[in-house]
């Protein structure tokens, strides 16, 4: 009868190893921040969060940012963070101006990892600056902050300015088109291919002639594919979070095939024509260029391990150049489209913008010049108001390295592992900080308000150590393109469609200074 006894006892051990021990862990995980005494919103039902895991429920952009506004507004001033379930895993969202100031910049070193996977070795895109953390992220850093500074952007200007010149060609004709029907233009589609053919021309060097071989609509389907598509599904993904060691040894990835070829294979084709041409160019490929041959200057090695360096160098090149996709197209053009959707409401503020534009023209002889557009003042305002009211990024994510005790507050401690939130969006249209939030007011951000705002409280290109690295190239992008925008046309909201939330689709009438407006529009309160 021993058998007997050998099968009970293995269907126990089933049932204890598949059944109890998986209740028991989602038992402790739901209830994880009641035992930790810490104030939290209750998990969401198992079924929903089954629905969540599997795809059935995906989670939109605009509910995520909701869920952690309504979460600040409900704890805020309760403790420093508040806990909530990301599907069954506890996660925090921080609080307190002082313990932000923790994460982001006095204990950075503890708060330096987003928590991303990626996979250098067989993933060489997805080991970008954004997802890589520790001595590789600070390494990385290092090489690449000088190519980022403010100094580099007067060499970086002209070329920029030529991108412009070519797509507002194209605008002008479009904004012809346009006006022999209803004047009005869906915006923000016509700031991506600026902001697209921008970054092409200066990171790819992708100009008229290359394009007959690499057409900009397949460019645009390629960072398409690579910035909006996900290879695995929610649960594949929170396993790679979760397990990125295991994950790198069964060499999994997160880049479509499809898109690290295209890429790598355009990138590859351009250095060597460079390297064979010895011509130089003032973009930000040259440059990237320049620190990977100084990088291969610095080892003496055979050839075969050389041209080894140099495959790692150039797939390190290509995770540096779609750094601008990923973290440059979406969050620039989000930005463009909300500063003329702003200027479109208020219109006194509009005319202050381009008065000051046409002011600092005729001290430049009617030139556009890079010295010109730093004089924009008042234009640095607008985008920095138009940031805190739409930021490029409406959350900031980090994850704890070791426990952290919350300063002057034993009671309250962030594990190890932790995913912790900074709301970026609620602390931005938080009144303690901004009164009236939700009133346009660039003059927030003129000098003696932006000396009196706490550290930490705009978080528009984030904070410390880990803030963007590109914020002036793309401030200079910004500013190129609104200041020619605004003193060759006018801009006002559709007045037939009322956008209480203008979250995908923004019209707006654009007219031609030179042109007198046809017809008035009806008032209506947006």
């Amino acid at each position: 009868m021993w058998w007997v006894w050998l099968i009970v006892g293995v269907v126990l051990a089933v049932f204890v190893i598949f059944v109890i021990t998986p209740l028991i862990l989602i038992c402790y995980k739901r209830n994880y921040w009641r035992w930790h005494q810490v104030p939290f919103e209750a998990p969401a039902p198992e079924f929903e969060i089954l629905q969540r895991l599997l795809g059935l429920r995906p989670t939109l952009e605009w509910e995520e940012l909701e869920h952690y506004d309504s979460l600040y507004r409900t704890f805020k001033g309760r403790s420093p963070f508040c806990g909530f379930y990301h599907h069954l895993q506890p996660r925090a969202l921080i609080l307190d101006r002082e313990l932000i100031m923790q994460i982001l910049i006095k204990n950075f070193s503890n708060f330096n990892d987003r928590g991303i996977y990626h996979n250098s070795k067989d993933d060489p895109l997805s080991a970008d600056l954004y997802s890589r953390r520790g001595n590789e992220w600070k390494e990385m850093r290092l090489r690449l902050e000088p190519i980022f500074g403010k100094d580099e952007m007067r060499h970086l200007y002209d070329g920029l300015r030529d991108s412009s010149a070519e797509w507002l060609n194209g605008f002008d004709q479009l904004v012809r088109d346009e006006r022999a029907h209803s004047g009005y233009i869906e915006i923000r589609t016509q700031m991506r291919r600026y902001v697209l053919a921008s970054l092409a021309a200066c990171v790819f060097d992708l100009n008229a002639q290359r394009q007959q071989k690499y057409p900009l609509d397949v460019f645009d389907d390629m960072t398409q594919l690579e910035n909006t598509t996900s290879r695995h599904s929610e649960f594949a993904n929170a396993v790679l979070r979760r397990y990125p060691r295991l994950s790198k040894k069964l060499k999994l990835r997160t880049t479509s095939k499809v898109v690290e070829d295209y890429f790598i294979g355009l990138i590859d084709e351009v250095v060597t024509e460079r390297e064979k041409s010895g011509i130089e160019k003032k973009d930000y490929l040259q440059m990237l260029i320049n620190l990977m041959q100084q990088e291969l200057s610095t080892h003496e090695v055979q050839d075969q391990t050389m041209k080894e360096l140099r495959e790692h160098l150039m797939d390190e090149l290509a995770a540096h150049a779609i750094t601008f996709l990923k973290a440059g197209l979406r969050p620039t053009t989000h930005t463009i489209t909300y500063v003329l959707y702003e200027l479109a409401l208020n219109e006194p503020i509009q005319q202050q913008l381009r008065d000051e534009v046409e002011e600092a023209l005729q001290r430049h002889n009617n030139e556009l010049s890079y010295d010109c557009i730093r004089e924009l003042k008042f234009l640095g305002q607008v985008i920095s108001e138009t940031i805190r009211m739409h930021p490029i990024v409406p959350y900031l994510i980090r994850r704890t390295l070791t426990d952290f005790p919350v300063p002057n507050n034993n009671k309250y401690t962030l594990p190890k592992n932790m995913f912790i939130i900074v709301p970026t969006h609620a602390i931005h249209n938080d009144a303690e900080y901004y009164p009236e939030p939700f009133i346009f007011k660039p003059e927030r951000f003129g000098r003696g308000d932006n000396k009196r705002r706490d550290m930490c409280m705009w978080l528009g290109f984030g904070e410390g150590p880990r803030s963007c690295i590109g914020l002036h190239f793309a401030q200079l992008m910004m500013r190129l393109l609104i200041a020619q925008l605004i003193t060759r046309y006018h801009f006002s909201v559709d007045r037939t469609r009322l956008m209480v939330k203008p979250q995908n689709v923004i019209r707006l009438r654009v007219d031609p200074l030179n042109e007198e407006p046809e017809g008035r529009e009806a008032e209506v309160v947006i």
